[in-house]
């Protein structure tokens, strides 16, 4: 071969490869923020109805140009009372998942729209914006993946297809091999093992949504801790993560009532329910939140809203907080009194 044609197939050959050095990796489920299209086809009318059995149905998730046959079956305790169309797991062990967007997931929660009504569409868009704020505010959170999704029951003949917004939450086996944890299982919490500036964040946080459905004990028929809430371990250091917000003021859904303790009759009042940890700032939970100001208020403000009335309530909600804490010692301070 000529001298000339070795150095152009030579620069061609450098050339693709750089190529494919600097190409685009896969995209992973929970990397991005872009809502995700899907259709889920199966028995779904049969599987919201199985309220006690609670099996596993064959179910076809389609995203893109790729099929997934995975299974589906009821979760939840609250909403399982309250919804029509209640939460699910969508579980991807069973299938191909490679070179997809859906690569290593296996058992996921999908967060639903309750009911068959734009309103209850909006609690979904709130509560995911709830996880997105918690995941600004600190690494070690539940990520999560807003979809729109297009039912299919086959179980019904001609039954029209649902399209609503739905999301789903990251596994807690990823978010501890992500943040390099262990999640513990115990029956309680030692606060001398929390660490401070995580439990000093989520307590403000939950404060700032409005959340008083959650506790660093275990709920009601569970073993271990906690309330709503994982707890990690980080190289000795215990990690408190929330998750479940539906029941919080920033949501306000129509059958969310406060925790029957805190001694508030609406979700949209506000009352600090943070444990007493010695060494905490409460200060440094607060001072977290304002350093996000701007991208929680925007992360909102960018919400799909089904009106203007709708947007504005959910930017009053929060702006009601931002101006309690413009002094932030006061605040921090009323925090303390309250403390559990």
């Amino acid at each position: 071969m000529p001298l000339i044609k070795r150095l152009v197939w030579s620069q061609i050959a450098i050339l693709l490869c750089s190529c494919a050095a600097f190409a685009s990796p896969l995209e992973r489920l929970f990397d991005v923020e872009d809502v995700l299209s899907i259709e889920l086809r199966g028995p779904l009318q049969a599987t919201m109805n199985d309220t006690r059995s609670r099996s596993s149905r064959e179910f076809v998730l389609t995203a893109g140009d790729r099929e997934f046959k995975i299974s589906a079956k009821l979760r939840g305790n609250s909403r399982v009372l309250a919804c029509r169309f209640r939460p699910l797991y969508l579980d991807f062990s069973a299938t191909d998942t490679a070179n997809s967007i859906f690569e290593g997931q296996g058992k996921l929660k999908l967060v639903t729209h309750c009911r068959e009504s734009d309103a209850y569409e909006q609690n979904v868009l709130e509560e995911y914006a709830a996880y997105r704020i918690f995941a600004l505010l600190s690494d070690v959170a539940l990520r999560t993946r807003l979809l729109k999704i297009r039912y299919i029951d086959t179980g019904k003949k001609a039954s029209a297809p649902v399209v609503r917004y739905g999301f789903l939450i990251e596994s807690d086996a990823e978010l501890a091999a992500r943040t390099g944890a262990e999640k513990l299982r115990v029956p309680g919490v030692n606060r001398l093992t929390l660490n401070t500036r995580q439990a000093a964040t989520s307590f403000a946080f939950q404060y700032l949504i409005g959340n008083t459905d959650w506790a660093l004990v275990k709920a009601t028929g569970a073993r271990h801790c906690c309330h709503n809430g994982i707890m990690l371990d980080i190289g000795g250091s215990h990690y408190f993560v929330p998750y479940d917000f539906d029941q919080a003021g920033l949501v306000n859904a129509r059958y969310a009532k406060p925790a029957r303790e805190v001694g508030i009759r609406s979700v949209r009042t506000r009352r600090y329910r943070g444990y007493c940890i010695d060494g905490m700032d409460e200060g440094v939970g607060i001072a977290a939140i304002e350093a996000r100001k701007r991208d929680i208020l925007e992360l909102v403000a960018g919400l799909p809203a089904a009106n203007a009335k709708v947007l504005e309530s959910r930017m009053n909600y929060l702006q009601a907080y931002f101006d309690a804490s413009r002094n932030s010692g006061e605040l921090a301070a009323d925090f303390r009194n309250r403390c559990l």
